[in-house]
């Protein structure tokens, strides 16, 4: 809205936030190279990009389960908006819990 759409502007912005360690961005990106959203078509850049979001992703769980409160926010926010994992507002408001829990 009130933007025009510029594939090669998102492809850019997907990739700054994966080099920053984005699981989203990952994600993202992974999908733009699946389908040539700003991209070439490039199944075997897709499949390194979707298995390191699900290593990132991993890291994330695991730091919030071990009780790192930031991690617990992030992946709170992740599940509240459905990004990189389906929606679950009932996941994010006992991450958002536990995540208040510590300050």
């Amino acid at each position: 809205r009130g933007v025009a759409r510029d594939g090669g502007k998102a492809v850019s912005l997907y990739r700054a936030a994966a080099e920053g360690g984005s699981a989203v961005g990952l994600c993202c990106l992974a999908v733009a190279f699946e389908k040539g959203l700003g991209e070439t078509v490039d199944p075997g850049r897709t499949a390194e990009l979707y298995a390191k979001a699900v290593a990132k992703l991993q890291e994330l769980v695991q730091e919030a389960e071990g009780g790192n409160s930031m991690a617990q926010f992030q992946l709170g926010r992740m599940y509240n908006l459905g990004r990189g994992v389906v929606k679950d507002m009932v996941k994010a408001a006992e991450l958002y819990g536990k995540a208040a829990d510590q300050g």
